[in-house]
């Protein structure tokens, strides 16, 4: 393949990447411009890595498919926050956007451990109503020495369950049916209704290993776990 080819095939998959939906494609959807990419040519990984970085993203490549993942400040790609409370459902109300913060982030720490040189998921699945008895314990123990976090762990308690309860949108399993709509949406996970469970995908896998459990960033999700959500 020479250099022309390889620049149009290049662009062609940086295309794709741009214009999907959820920043991603999947092996299954072009075989060849995965395999590609993956595996047969160093030459076209380099220029696709090359262009992306120009563009304040990273091309990453799983065994399912090829993820965008738009650096942290590349806010043509990201959500701004005022974006990000709008999805969660929760404009305008900065308590129960905390409250999916710390949703999200003990899902993170209840399916990856960050101990596994390959991979630190350590769940596949993991039950609605544990994760919520996960954010209950979680709460509580960073309550003990956070005056923030023990106000979001005393709000979290005061939300009522949903059964036999006429204000769903006041409930714990109300705050984490947007979560996981949110995390649906953005293929991060998949919430599988015959079984009642949450299944993390490979894209949250990637962004779990390369983003937050590396040597760089424990300390910033360490701090992110004490209260400090704002910025996460």
């Amino acid at each position: 393949m020479n250099n022309k080819e390889i620049a149009y095939q290049a662009l062609r998959l940086l295309t794709k990447l741009l214009v999907s939906r959820d920043k991603q494609l999947k092996k299954s959807d072009d075989p060849a411009l995965f395999s590609l990419y993956r595996t047969e040519s160093l030459e076209m990984r380099e220029y696709v890595n090359s262009l992306a970085m120009e563009n304040d993203c990273d091309v990453v490549a799983g065994e399912e498919a090829i993820y965008l993942i738009p650096h942290e400040k590349n806010f043509n790609l990201v959500y701004t926050k005022a974006e990000l409370r709008q999805e969660l459902k929760c404009a305008g109300n900065e308590e129960q956007y905390a409250l999916s913060m710390v949703a999200i982030l003990v899902l993170i720490t209840t399916m990856y451990s960050g101990q596994s040189p390959a991979s630190s998921r350590v769940r596949e699945v993991i039950r609605p109503s544990f994760w919520e008895s996960e954010i209950t314990k979680t709460l509580t123990q960073l309550g003990e020495t956070n005056p923030q976090m023990k106000a979001l762990g005393e709000a979290w308690q005061a939300k009522p369950n949903a059964e036999n309860n006429n204000e769903f949108k006041r409930t714990k399993e109300y705050l984490l049916k947007c979560v996981m709509s949110f995390l649906e949406k953005e293929s991060l996970a998949i919430y599988r209704e015959e079984s009642d469970t949450l299944q993390v995908t490979e894209r949250l896998t990637i962004l779990v290993d390369r983003y937050l459990l590396n040597v760089n960033n424990l300390g910033r999700l360490a701090s992110i776990m004490k209260g400090e959500y704002e910025d996460a």
